[in-house]
């Protein structure tokens, strides 16, 4: 009778699951079109296509954990200034992709390392456009903490991940379903929206 209740639990968990990968990767595939010729657009057309294009490598059983690392690090770039640091910011992916390919052989840690290193290089950032346009242009955009909180979440997962936590189903889905918010907020805002973006008053710092 346990056993039957068992397999039960794990049967609804796996529909569960599925359930909330394919509304992750349908969500997530919408952003892109909001957010095309906005500042960002490649930013969000990264994360859409990586879900599906790991997913779809791993149904034909071919790893794909360079697929991701690679397109962590491509979301560095996305959200860097392309226009002064765009032949630094390739070479340097470049760089860390094949470092990570090699050093994978002898760490397995080590990707996880290298993800949870380009995450926060996001989240520095976006935080330092936040802060140049609170004290230098007085304004205050929201749209800017969508990503810091999708990233902070990124890199909570991938240190659990790496310390071998195991947070359970209950974390798994109060994280999707954040990250589901996340994705309808930016189906409908972009950067230059105005119900986003808030002048702050005039003050001395």
């Amino acid at each position: 009778m346990v056993s039957s209740d068992l397999s039960i639990i794990r049967f609804i968990n796996l529909k569960m699951f599925n359930l909330i990968l394919y509304t992750s990767i349908f969500l997530w595939l919408l952003p892109p079109i909001r957010q095309y010729h906005g500042k960002y657009f490649y930013y969000f057309l990264i994360l859409a296509l990586t879900d599906p294009i790991v997913y779809l490598l791993k149904s034909f059983g071919i790893y794909s954990n360079f697929i991701m690392l690679f397109s962590v690090l491509l979301l560095v770039i996305s959200v860097s200034n392309i226009k002064y640091t765009k032949r630094f910011n390739i070479i340097t992916t470049l760089i860390l992709f094949l470092v990570s390919f090699g050093m994978s052989y002898f760490n397995s840690n080590f990707q996880i390392i290298m993800a949870i290193f380009a995450k926060a290089t996001i989240l520095f950032l976006i935080l330092k456009v936040v802060l140049i346009e609170v004290f230098e242009l007085k304004l205050l955009n929201i749209y800017y903490f969508g990503i810091i909180l999708l990233e902070i979440t990124y890199i909570t997962r991938f240190i659990a991940v790496l310390t071998d936590i195991n947070t359970g189903l209950a974390f798994y889905l109060i994280t999707q379903i954040f990250q589901f918010l996340i994705a309808i907020f930016y189906i409908l805002f972009r950067e230059d929206s105005k119900l986003v973006r808030f002048k702050l008053a005039d003050y001395k710092v």
